[in-house]
């Protein structure tokens, strides 16, 4: 039997890539971060910016529209990669949602896994000098972020206190 929603893991490279982060609260701004761990660049477009959002505007690669979500926020002169909808308005996340994908860019809803076409992960990722360093681990639960969250805390506190194997297989290519 096949079960209701198949997926797909996958992560992405967004080096120098341009992420639009509709909506910038304490989830937008969370999920800016993360972009930019993964070396993408990130626009917001939100009327205000909360404090957390703000100070990630003294980052280069953060760059901010300041007013409401409409179409042509996607309209971009250069390509969009990926949206995230982190507003407080489940319409305006649902019309973001409809416009991504009607552009062929993956959306991901904050507020509603079951109304979105991609899901971040619960991500953590092992400390430089520690055990775990080079290691991201990263788990979906089929959109139960609580759950998620919580394997992944427990992987990663087995994996820092060398429960699991952590040794290194390979010597990364330089």
């Amino acid at each position: 039997m096949r079960p209701a929603h198949m997926t797909y893991p996958l992560s992405l490279d967004l080096t120098d890539r341009l992420v639009v982060v509709v909506g910038a609260g304490r989830v937008g701004a969370r999920r800016a971060q993360g972009v930019l761990e993964g070396g993408g660049r990130v626009l917001f477009v939100a009327p205000t910016l909360g404090a957390d959002a703000r100070a990630l505007l003294t980052d280069p690669r953060v760059a901010w529209t300041a007013k409401g979500y409409d179409a042509h926020a996607l309209e971009h002169p250069e390509r969009v990669w990926l949206v995230h909808a982190a507003t407080d308005d489940a319409e305006v996340n649902a019309e973001v949602a409809r416009d991504a994908d009607t552009r062929g860019i993956w959306c991901v809803r904050a507020d509603n896994a079951t109304r979105s076409a991609a899901w971040t992960p619960a991500v953590a990722r092992g400390a430089a000098g520690g055990p775990a360093e080079g290691l991201t681990i990263a788990v979906t639960g089929d959109r139960d972020p609580r759950r998620a969250v919580a394997v992944r805390d427990a992987v990663m506190l087995e994996l820092e206190h060398e429960i699991l194997p952590v040794r290194r297989r390979r010597v990364p290519a330089i």
